[in-house]
């Protein structure tokens, strides 16, 4: 036993990566020093999903390993595909990836581009794909199951995973338990499709964006196929050429409001008309966690994916699918009791003070049918508890703890949109930076290039 622990690590990999120091691995006598001049390199795209929940974003930060990038990085060296501290010299990999995801925000179709080790030696010309390493399935075996690369593809040297892509699709999750208008929100949706100044929709930020005009291709409220103890689950399905930073937890927020019935459909039309309102009002970003990076497009690109490795990220993703549902089950259960017992209640005070009103006896019947009554009412209307709560949520149903216990606290009311104190204008903060106005929503660089 304690020979074959004192085997590299490499030779763990042997099945999967077919170079020739990772075959004579379990050979060697011990450690060797991997020698990266021996091999060429392959410029390649990766197709990444992760679910953000738990770390701080996708990109590296100086004050935190944990961070996509802060797990995939070291990943790729551990599985000797980059060499030690290429991580610390992004240029030395031409590395690019297609959309910043930020803390809490998850990510089906996220694509990267980097140089990786090939299978070919120094000044060979890179294999075909199925001569090539199982980049993916290599890659996997040292990251954790909630990050997965799903596929790889051969690109161009001049490509950029963020300058090339055409268009990009979101999903924001909403739960439905009976208060939001979605007609409503899908006419108000509609007024993002088009061509638009969208600085009354994001975090502006001057010094990195002087362009706030983007292209909605579409946006749509769908059903996500999800139901629970008479909720459901819907979702904001969102594609555009590109988004400015929170442009998505921003439309998503004013939709709440529209399908709580705080604002008319036509606001959204109204907050896109910048000579009507040029400065942004004051409201709060929708919750993170809901937020999905569904799709990245790209034109020509030929994903190299094998049916093992997908079916190895189908029993990782459909692991912590079922955790998921089991906890739903726990909780609908226990959420179902609470309601019978607050109809109780109801029921029971109701009882009373119709005894007090009447002088009569006590009556089970009367009870149990008051009870029954009350259940019925919360199953048709959604719960009395879900609807105080739905404007302390902020985000479609996501309900942290403080706001819990704020609930039966009185309501401020609703402040409309187009009364609210405002943020400063992009042209007051273009002088208040020095910045020549002449650069506002040039046309020089296509919006596409700004995501």
């Amino acid at each position: 036993m304690a020979a074959a622990a004192s085997q590299p690590v490499p030779s763990a990999l042997s099945a999967l990566c077919r170079c020739r120091w990772c075959t004579a691995a379990s050979s060697a006598p011990g450690d060797r020093p991997f020698d990266f001049n021996r091999y060429s390199q392959r410029y390649v795209a990766l197709h990444l999903m992760y679910i953000g929940w738990s770390y701080q974003g996708l990109a590296r930060q100086a004050d935190s390993d944990n961070t996509i990038e802060g797990v995939l990085f070291p990943a790729l060296r551990r599985v000797k595909l980059i060499p030690e501290g290429a991580d610390a010299e992004v240029s030395s990999l031409a590395y690019s990836r297609c959309g910043r995801t930020d803390k809490g925000v998850s990510a089906l179709g996220q694509v990267l581009a980097l140089r990786l080790r090939s299978n070919a030696l120094a000044g060979q010309a890179p294999p075909p794909a199925g001569g090539e390493l199982d980049y993916p399935s290599l890659i996997n075996k040292a990251l954790p199951d909630t990050i997965r690369v799903l596929g790889w593809a051969d690109v161009a040297p001049e490509f950029s995973a963020r300058f090339g892509c055409r268009d990009r699709e979101y999903k924001y999750f909403m739960v439905q338990d009976g208060g939001l208008d979605l007609a409503a929100m899908q006419a108000a949706a509609q007024h993002l499709v088009g061509e638009h100044d969208y600085r009354n929709f994001c975090k502006a930020d001057v010094a990195q964006v002087k362009n706030f005009r983007r292209e909605v291709l579409s946006a749509a409220i769908e059903p996500a196929g999800v139901r629970c103890v008479g909720m459901s689950v819907v979702a904001l399905r969102i594609k555009g050429t590109a988004f400015l930073w929170h442009q998505v937890r921003c439309i998503a927020a004013v939709l709440l409001m529209v399908g709580r019935g705080q604002e008319q459909p036509a606001i959204v039309r109204q907050l896109l008309d910048i000579s009507r309102c040029p400065c942004k009002p004051q409201y709060s970003l929708a919750a993170e966690e809901p937020l999905l990076l569904f799709a990245c497009g790209f034109d020509g690109m030929q994903w190299q994916r094998t049916e093992a490795g997908l079916d190895k990220c189908l029993t990782v993703v459909g692991s912590q699918l079922q955790r998921h549902l089991v906890a739903a089950a726990l909780t609908s259960s226990v959420f179902e009791q609470l309601q019978q017992e607050r109809a109780a209640l109801l029921a029971g005070r109701q009882q009373r003070q119709q005894q007090q009103a009447a002088g009569g006896p006590d009556c089970a019947a009367l009870l149990q049918h008051q009870v029954q009554n009350c259940i019925e009412q919360q199953s048709n209307t959604g719960t009395a508890a879900a609807a105080d709560v739905r404007d302390e949520a902020g985000d479609g149903g996501s309900l942290g703890a403080a706001a819990a216990a704020r609930w039966l606290a009185p309501k401020p009311p609703h402040i409309t949109m187009l009364k609210r104190a405002t943020e400063p204008s992009i042209e007051e903060r273009f002088r208040k930076a020095g910045i020549p106005l002449e650069l506002l929503n040039q046309r020089g660089v296509p919006a596409s290039m700004q995501a």
